[in-house]
């Protein structure tokens, strides 16, 4: 298993890091976080 986990940051203001965990079995991926990955569903609602 390996975690992604890619980040953001904006000095001065903060930072945010999105965690993925997946499997690789073989020559294929399986993706084992589930998640929204579209930026509207990460931002909360004002």
């Amino acid at each position: 298993m390996l975690s992604v986990e890619p980040g953001l940051y904006v000095l001065g203001l903060g930072g945010f890091r999105h965690s993925s965990t997946i499997q690789i079995n073989g020559t294929a991926m399986e993706l084992l976080t589930d998640c929204p990955r579209d930026l509207d569903s990460l931002i909360p609602p004002a």
